[in-house]
């Protein structure tokens, strides 16, 4: 495994998950709700990137400029297959120096790759929805924070690029 640098934070975003309460059909409201997930990251560490997966219609709707710090991908059609297709990647983080992984969903099968993290030394955080965020999360992650599940309010755009 690599150093950790604590500078570097990766962000996982489980689209569907996270943004399925608010996303309806302004596609504005997922990018200011994903502006919140990258705030929060940014106060762990000024080295942000990150990667989400879900279904294709909602990736083809994600082009904004705010989201440039960000690698969106489709994921396979099916249940459970984006999420299968996000913890790979997750592996592939913990070949890493990222020192901090922000997870932003409420699925608990991510319960496994949040701790094994923990367990390589990096700071996991996990950003869910209020009332919408597994126990299995809440037990094994450093830290949980909650959503408000309305829509992120137009400010939380301002200064992000």
């Amino acid at each position: 495994m690599a150093q950790l640098d604590p500078t570097r934070v990766e962000v996982v975003l489980d689209l569907e998950n996270l943004l399925a309460p608010s996303f309806g059909a302004e596609p504005a409201a997922a990018v200011r709700r994903i502006a919140e997930v990258r705030r929060v990251a940014l106060r762990h560490g000024p080295r942000v990137s990150g990667f989400g997966c879900g279904d294709r219609r909602l990736v083809a709707r994600l082009v904004h400029p705010a989201l440039v710090w960000l690698q969106l991908f489709p994921g396979a059609a099916g249940p459970d297959r984006a999420d299968t297709e996000l913890q790979r990647r997750m592996r592939e983080v913990e070949r890493t120096g990222v020192g901090t992984v922000v997870v932003a969903t409420g699925d608990g099968g991510f319960a496994p790759a949040v701790a094994r993290l923990r367990a390589q030394g990096r700071r996991v955080v996990v950003v869910g929805l209020a009332g919408h965020v597994s126990w299995r999360l809440h037990r094994v992650a450093n830290e949980v924070v909650l959503l408000d599940e309305r829509e992120a309010p137009a400010g939380v755009l301002a200064g992000v690029a």
